[in-house]
């Protein structure tokens, strides 16, 4: 018990038994020998401790995980009122110039790694086959094994880019994509391959004959435009400064 001393400013004092100062009755809660600052410090050590710590962690996971718990907090959080207020709070947070600048941040690095494109080509995927109600049964490892272990397009063999592209552009055209053989058959093994991006929206649903018709058209058209730009070039007809040879 600590001891309670007659002072001339004071009736009474109590000395704390943690830290052995002289306090006012105020300072101490009741039958506890320690002060507050102390007791509080002993709390604080005590809550965190790597076993306690552990021993709480447990209790409260048990306790969330209950059937009836997990229940009630289900029932609330669908509330509209509960709702309304949580998506305020978010949009207040995420509105902050120092969290947006962070979310910018990770953002950026996260899209950047290609296990992170690998979940977001797959979740996407099944997203489309469940909104079009196609066939779907890719599984992460395929979309693992073709972007990362080949990490080449399977047309072109062009090596996959991930993030941003520098110019800003909306889309990155070497990044991974999932095209389907044949459009429509649905996301199945035998029907999909990881191709980059512009390869994916140059064959669209007319598939690989229809776009390599256009792409040799396209190089042949530009291999005579070349060779005629050289020959005008070649006899002085056309110069940069737009004067006449």
């Amino acid at each position: 018990m600590a001891a309670v001393i007659p002072n001339a400013d004071f009736p009474i004092f109590k000395v704390c038994t943690k830290c052995g100062l002289s306090k006012s009755p105020a300072d101490f809660l009741v039958g506890k020998a320690h002060c507050r600052p102390c007791y509080n410090a002993k709390r604080r050590a005590h809550y965190w401790h790597p076993e306690i710590k552990a021993i709480k962690n447990e209790k409260r996971r048990t306790y969330s995980q209950r059937s009836d718990i997990a229940a009630k907090r289900k029932a609330f959080r669908s509330r509209p009122d509960i709702k309304a207020k949580e998506k305020q709070a978010t949009k207040q947070w995420r509105s902050r110039p120092e969290i947006k600048e962070r979310l910018r941040q990770y953002t950026a690095e996260y899209s950047a790694k290609p296990e992170a494109r690998v979940r977001a080509l797959f979740s996407s995927a099944r997203l489309r086959a469940a909104k079009k109600r196609l066939p779907f049964s890719l599984t992460e490892e395929w979309v693992s094994a073709r972007v990362i272990a080949s990490n080449a397009c399977e047309l072109t063999g062009i090596v996959f880019e991930y993030g941003k592209p520098p110019n800003g552009w909306h889309k990155n055209p070497f990044a991974p994509s999932i095209d389907q053989i044949h459009a429509g058959r649905g996301y199945t093994p035998d029907n999909c391959r990881m191709v980059v991006a512009a390869i994916n929206n140059g064959l669209g649903e007319w598939g690989d004959e229809v776009f390599a018709h256009i792409a040799s058209a396209f190089l042949k058209k530009r291999a005579v435009s070349k060779n005629r730009r050289e020959d005008r070039d070649g006899q002085g007809i056309f110069t940069f400064n737009g004067e006449s040879g």
